[in-house]
């Protein structure tokens, strides 16, 4: 019974589950292409821990990690951000520019990747590249840091926008306007009074039919 149930809902609501994911996807897609892209360029840095001559220690690898931890949190630091402002004589204020970048470590490796978003792809390989520098030139003026930052990858320009995701908004509202037309169908079939079937007939009046 409830697999007939579903199919004659299937019957009866079809240009609805159509209908649906259609204009949701339609809608996504409009709405997209009025959104301003945003670029994201990468520069990687190589954070070793200050040894003097002689074999690296795993002990040193250990610490070198630990350390990539601690610096992706002072790559942000007012007075980097401040250097990099300076550097490429930037129209915004050191929290705007914080707003527009990421640090993170990449896991079990001595490596931070510094993430920049920015409308612009060469302004966004720009700052992140900039500020990787700013960081190893501000770690290496300390008069003992406890690790030396060098930068392994520079940023390059990207070829295409990290959002919006034009693929993904349309999948995903697509799916919404699937959801929300079953929905609809549902309501639609529950206010729905007639009689069309031998088991409506049964449903309503409480009665065995003899014959369909």
């Amino acid at each position: 019974m409830e697999l007939r149930a579903t199919l004659g809902f299937l019957h009866r609501r079809w240009w609805l589950l159509i209908l649906g994911p259609v204009a949701a996807g339609l809608a996504a897609y409009l709405v997209t292409l009025q959104l301003t892209p945003v670029y994201r360029a990468s520069a990687t840095l190589l954070v070793n821990q200050t040894q003097g001559p002689g074999p690296v220690q795993y002990t040193d690898i250990l610490t070198s990690e630990r350390l990539t931890t601690t610096y992706a949190q002072l790559v942000k630091r007012p007075a980097v951000l401040d250097d990099v402002i300076r550097r490429l004589n930037l129209s915004l204020t050191s929290e705007a520019l914080e707003s527009r970048i990421a640090v993170a470590p990449i896991k079990d490796t001595q490596l931070l990747r510094v993430d920049v978003r920015d409308p612009d792809p060469d302004q966004a390989a720009l700052i992140a590249n900039t500020t990787a520098a700013a960081f190893r030139d501000a770690n290496a003026s300390q008069l003992s840091p406890p690790g030396a930052v060098s930068i392994v990858k520079d940023a390059a320009p990207p070829s295409r926008p990290a959002s919006p995701n034009l693929t993904l908004n349309i999948l995903f509202a697509g799916l919404i306007g699937l959801v929300a037309a079953t929905g609809l169908g549902m309501v639609l079939d529950y206010l729905d009074d007639t009689v069309k079937s031998a088991e409506d007939v049964a449903t309503t009046a409480g009665l065995p039919t003899l014959g369909k």
